[in-house]
């Protein structure tokens, strides 16, 4: 199977516009683009470990073969600065029979400034995924057995289904939606939410945010949510709802499948939605 590799490369500075060799004004940024094709089998393992950015990947049956655009972006106060901190900017890609690795190896001191973007569609042959960035959004789409996403300051997504999900952040939002065998979401400072239509074992936790998440079409599940109060509690559509130690619990059908939400300041809602037809319109 071929892949295009796309790799352009971005430097910001004070004067010009730069594509391939013209130079133009054009909002004070300067670019160089260099385009490479590589032949590669299909992935099924993404390592990605970068500091400053965005990484969206999609992995879905529709899809024949693969894209992948990776952008870099510096900074710089001047044309030749910004050129300088660009080729500074090294991210390290590795392609093996079936695996792909990208890391930022730049100095850590000169990391500042400099931002890398990698999207990536192609088929649902991905088994598993480690996706870490410090400061940006990730987003990951497909069926996984393993999905680990992990950021300090940003938005973190997941839509699909995974056997094992790990989300974690220190600063930002969670979003996930589709189902999960077993998940862990937690997020220091901000809110975790989504949609949740298969479930084994979950919990999502938050300090100072808080939980919204709805529940469609599953006839099994026991939900037990603690927050500061009882009252910031709110759990809708299920079949019975009680309290006992400060926590709300609610059940649908047996109950034998778990998802466990708790926050220290702030409001935990659920809503189960039986009629799927009636949650997608």
């Amino acid at each position: 199977m071929k892949r295009k590799l796309l790799l352009i490369a971005f430097a910001i500075v004070s004067f010009g516009f730069v594509s391939g060799c013209g130079l133009t004004s054009s909002g004070g940024k300067f670019v160089v683009a260099d385009t490479t094709q590589v032949d590669v089998k299909a992935i099924k393992d993404i390592r990605i470990d970068v500091v400053n950015g965005e990484i969206k990947i999609k992995a879905v049956p529709d899809v024949k073969g693969i894209d992948f655009v990776l952008i870099k972006e510096a900074h710089g106060r001047t044309q030749s600065s910004a050129r300088k901190n660009l080729d500074k900017f090294k991210i390290t890609m590795n392609i093996g029979d079936s695996s792909l690795t990208i890391s930022d190896d730049t100095p850590r001191e000169l990391k500042n400034g400099r931002k890398v973007k990698i999207y990536i569609t192609m088929p649902s042959t991905l088994n598993s995924a480690k996706l870490t960035m410090v400061n940006g959004e990730i987003s990951l789409e497909g069926r996984l057995d393993s999905a680990t996403i992990k950021g300090v300051n940003g938005v973190l997504s997941f839509k699909g289904h995974a056997s094992n999900l790990t989300v974690g952040l220190v600063n930002g939002t969670i979003h996930t939606s589709g189902g999960f065998n077993r998940f862990a979401c937690s997020v220091v400072n901000g809110n975790i939410d989504g949609n949740i239509d298969e479930i084994l074992d979950g919990s999502a936790s938050c300090v100072n945010g808080s939980i919204h998440f709805t529940i469609s079409g599953l006839k099994n599940l026991k939900v037990v949510a603690s927050a500061l109060k009882p009252e910031y509690i709110d759990i809708t559509g299920f079949d019975n709802v009680s309290e006992k130690d400060n926590k709300v619990i609610a059940v649908l059908g047996d109950g034998i499948n778990m998802l466990q939400l708790s926050t220290v300041t702030g409001k935990i809602q659920v809503e189960a939605v039986r009629n799927v037809y009636a949650l997608r319109n």
